[in-house]
């Protein structure tokens, strides 16, 4: 099992933030790579799909933990078309630095397939954990 952390200060209000990553029901700021969100449920256990604007089967994430208050949520993906994996969870939360200051910390436990290299598995998911923190950077920048 695989366990880093991807931290981001970011120049918004911590609420702003949270309000874009804890909708489960939409990514706005993947609409550069993703097409289309679909849900099922609502609240702790929904799921929903990113369907990738280049094809294939759809990312399925299960929202397994959402705490408003705190800024706190928790999901794992069901299936990942993108990134093979037997388990993977997320633990994410959103602090305020200030008024119009924050950091996004994101956990992440995972188990890479039995045949992936460790190291190589690692630089991927954080590469991709990276890539999707920069475009919730560049859509807030974007939305001055």
């Amino acid at each position: 099992m695989m366990h880093f952390a991807i931290i981001r200060e970011l120049d918004r209000p911590a609420r702003q933030v949270w309000a874009l990553v804890s909708d489960f029901s939409s990514a706005p700021w993947l609409s550069s790579v993703i097409k289309r969100v679909e849900t099922e449920g609502q609240g702790e256990g929904m799921l929903r799909r990113l369907y990738h604007r280049e094809g294939g089967a759809p990312v399925v994430q299960r929202l397994d933990r959402r705490d408003d208050g705190a800024m706190f949520m928790v999901y794992s993906h069901v299936r990942d078309s993108v990134l093979p994996t037997d388990y993977y969870r997320v633990e994410l939360e959103v602090r305020a630095l200030g008024p119009a200051r924050c950091v996004i910390e994101q956990f992440m436990h995972c188990e890479p397939p039995p045949d992936a290299n460790p190291d190589e598995y690692r630089v991927v998911t954080e590469n991709m954990i990276n890539f999707f923190t920069d475009k919730l950077e560049e859509y807030l920048l974007s939305s001055d």
